[in-house]
């Protein structure tokens, strides 16, 4: 016999959910004042991410008994559909993609590194690798196997891929995406993402949420350490 879902239970997932997302303004508000005090005091942008990133990880010094659930992994997302807004980027594109795996690949820890001037170039580097990656299994599968019919263990097969993946990299257009996303990233301020965000759901649908479903989530493109 099939359970209909009672209204007193629709009524409790709809007040959990308030709750969780009162928890994620609460959490932002915290953060982005922390954030302007510091520009007050000085500090720069890199100072400042890396001072939001350590008051999440200690859980804002107990002020409210701890985080909310999954903030760690919507911090990740906000973080993604940030970029692609200011970048203008449809979140189901290549670059977009490209994008967000090298984000989720970056443990959360280190996401000030690449988000300032020590490791933007590093970072734009791995994207523009991600993307020509995407880009060769997105079009260039469908040629080898409809129009060239080459088997999948055949080494000219491999070959392909690699050498199309690098020229993308190496290309004056992979030069171009690389400096453009550089540029951005080496200037981005974590307090502006959070300011950003209009709505904080407790959930990310399509591909992106899929992305970031655990703290540190699957594993994704090898990112570099950034120049110390």
């Amino acid at each position: 016999m099939h359970h209909k879902v009672s209204g007193s239970e629709i009524r409790k997932i709809i007040q959990e959910e308030r709750e969780l997302i009162e928890q994620y303004q609460i959490v932002d508000k915290i953060l982005i004042a922390e954030a302007r005090a510091r520009r007050l005091d000085g500090f720069s942008t890199q100072e400042i991410n890396e001072g939001i990133i350590t008051d999440i990880l200690g859980g804002l010094g107990g002020i409210i008994g701890g985080l909310p659930k999954g903030f760690i992994d919507q911090m990740k997302s906000r973080l993604a559909l940030y970029v692609f807004d200011k970048l203008g980027l449809d979140k189901t594109g290549v670059l977009a993609k490209a994008l967000a795996n090298v984000i989720e690949a970056i443990s959360f820890t280190d996401l000030p590194k690449y988000f300032g001037p020590q490791g933007c170039n590093e970072f734009a580097e791995a994207v523009t690798h991600a993307m020509g990656e995407t880009m060769v299994e997105e079009g260039v599968e469908k040629v080898l196997n409809d129009v060239l019919k080459i088997n999948s263990d055949s080494i000219i097969r491999d070959t392909f891929r690699e050498s199309l993946t690098n020229a993308m990299a190496e290309s004056a257009l992979g030069n171009e995406i690389r400096s453009g996303i550089a540029n951005f990233v080496c200037s981005i301020d974590f307090s502006d993402v959070l300011s950003a965000a209009k709505e904080v759901p407790s959930k990310i649908g399509g591909w992106l949420g899929d992305l970031f479903g655990g703290d540190e989530g699957p594993e994704g493109p090898e990112v570099a350490e950034p120049v110390q």
